[in-house]
């Protein structure tokens, strides 16, 4: 069939053909498309005044159901009452353990440039924290209110560093969220329930549970040591004045801070040791995935998880459909970021001698298997506030003396001529601040720069 024969057919059927648009029921047009197709030569594309080959291209595209996920209608009532009312506090530890690792994978998939209204905020225990009371249920307590100052101090880390690129993080929280307790409660809190575990699965009624009643203590333990490790990397966040934006994050108190790596090299030690048993305690002692599922996948099968929850807050574009890491993947992801943490505030002491030696161990470290978070920690405890290495030591200093130990200039050996020479004096520290520029341009381009160059 000719092209203008089948763009005549086109016209006279969108002309006259009366279709009833407004019925529910599906009308099913396979036999008619697989003929009309049929009549079409090998190569031949039939192109139409109001339907070109970019249109259909997207069409077919759209057609995925990953590319919208608002073309499958949801009419059922979703949120933290209607997962309660579905036995959300009923249920068992091993339910309650695979609710925490499901919240990790959503935490690491969010961390790798995903939205967080579609992984992490999936979870209904987490979007309303001040509806999650220790009196009713204090596991889940630990996890909606721990999350809500994980999320907030990683969300500041993240921006007051600077090391990423957009599609590295993504930093926008889609609505506001509160907790009504400050960071200092909750750490006390998760260390009574976490203690009040460790005694349940002690008792002799709980002999059978006691493996799994441990597992998920040490996921409490995990999420408290991580907030105490950052807490001792990174400066603390200035206090929330009455008309700042809630979901802008307010700025770091760096005056006057310095990491303490020495607190951080504990609390990371032990974030290694109770990380490197998670996927093995997740798989054996959490509860199984239901008859019929194989994978992870969204975590649908799990009361707390609503993959919909924040539709309404996408915006009005197709986006893909997120596919949260599974446990497999996510669990030894934080178990890194651990190692690297650790790695991190055991060796830079060492690596501070001059500026060579502090590039070398940046680069590398972003380089060698980092992470958006662990590049900003590393930022953040390199420079917490100006060009003071550490808060303390200026960088000038550490540019001297690469100087000396490259070239071994005689303006800056002391009792010398040059040294003692005015102009001379002033023309290398006028050098001396100029590299000092550079050397702190190269220091903050490296997060970004050595992520891209280790994924490409």
């Amino acid at each position: 069939m000719a092209n203008s024969q089948l763009k005549e057919l086109l016209d006279r059927g969108a002309r006259k053909l009366d279709l009833p648009f407004d019925n529910e029921e599906p009308i099913d047009i396979t036999e008619r498309f697989f003929e009309d197709c049929s009549k079409l030569a090998l190569g031949e594309v039939i192109r139409y005044d109001s339907f070109s080959l970019g249109e259909a291209m997207s069409a077919v595209e759209l057609m995925d159901e990953k590319m919208d996920i608002g073309m499958k209608r949801v009419t059922r009532q979703m949120g933290l009452d209607e997962s309660k009312s579905n036995g959300l506090y009923e249920s068992n530890y091993a339910e309650q353990l695979t609710t925490y690792d499901a919240t990790f994978c959503a935490f690491v998939t969010w961390l790798e440039g995903s939205c967080i209204g579609q992984t992490l905020w999936t979870n209904v225990i987490l979007t309303e924290p001040n509806r999650v009371l220790y009196e009713e249920h204090p596991v889940f307590a630990c996890l909606a209110h721990g999350f809500f100052h994980i999320v907030m101090i990683v969300k500041s880390v993240i921006q007051n560093a600077s090391v990423y690129e957009e599609e590295d993080f993504n930093p926008h929280l889609p609505f506001t969220c509160t907790s009504q307790y400050s960071l200092h409660d909750v750490l006390q809190y998760m260390k009574e329930v976490e203690l009040d575990l460790v005694s349940k699965a002690e008792k002799p009624e709980h002999a059978s549970l006691k493996a799994v009643i441990l597992s998920l203590s040490s996921r409490i333990a995990f999420m408290r040591l991580f907030l105490v490790t950052i807490t001792h990397l990174v400066p603390p966040r200035r206090a929330e004045t009455p008309d700042s934006d809630p979901l802008q994050m307010p700025p770091l108190d760096a005056v006057g801070f310095t990491a303490n790596l020495d607190a951080a090299a504990y609390t990371s030690s032990k974030l290694i040791l109770l990380s490197s048993k998670f996927l093995e305690t997740s798989l054996n002692e959490g509860a199984p995935r239901p008859e019929g599922v194989e994978e992870d996948g969204d975590f649908a099968w799990l009361v707390a998880f609503e993959p919909e929850l924040n539709r309404k807050y996408l915006p009005s574009t197709f986006p893909r459909k997120i596919e949260i890491l599974p446990r497999e993947k996510a669990l030894p992801h934080l178990h890194r970021v651990a190692c690297k943490i650790h790695f991190m505030v055991t060796q830079l002491r060492n690596n501070l001698m001059d500026s060579t030696s502090l590039v070398e161990f940046m680069k590398w470290f972003s380089y060698d298997d980092s992470c958006v978070l662990t590049r900003s920690i590393l930022q953040m405890v390199v420079y917490p506030l100006d060009d003071n290495v550490l808060g303390t030591q200026p960088t000038a200093l550490l540019v001297e003396r690469s100087i000396r130990n490259t070239v071994f200039p005689l303006a800056l050996v002391p009792h010398t001529p040059l040294y003692d020479n005015e102009e001379c004096r002033k023309i290398v520290e006028d050098f001396t601040m100029n590299t000092t520029r550079v050397m702190l341009s190269l220091y903050q381009n490296f997060g970004g720069f050595f992520s891209s160059f280790s994924s490409s």
